[in-house]
């Protein structure tokens, strides 16, 4: 996949179809889930960081994640 201009994608939404097929082509060729790229694992430990910053920001506080 190639995009035209200088950084990739535009916006989040242009993110899903790139990444569900490479999940499929990932699934389909047998990978093992803990292989996977961006897993589920990633995807809750990339939510507990955006969780931490809003707490942080609307508290005015260093919060601490693990």
């Amino acid at each position: 996949i190639s995009y035209d201009y200088i950084g990739g994608m535009m916006s989040f939404g242009e993110t899903f179809g790139s990444r569900i097929g490479r999940w499929i082509e990932q699934n389909v060729a047998g990978v093992s889930p803990d292989e996977i790229d961006a897993s589920g694992a990633d995807a809750l430990h990339v939510q507990s960081i955006i969780e931490g910053i809003i707490e942080s920001w609307e508290t005015g506080q260093v919060v601490t994640l693990w």
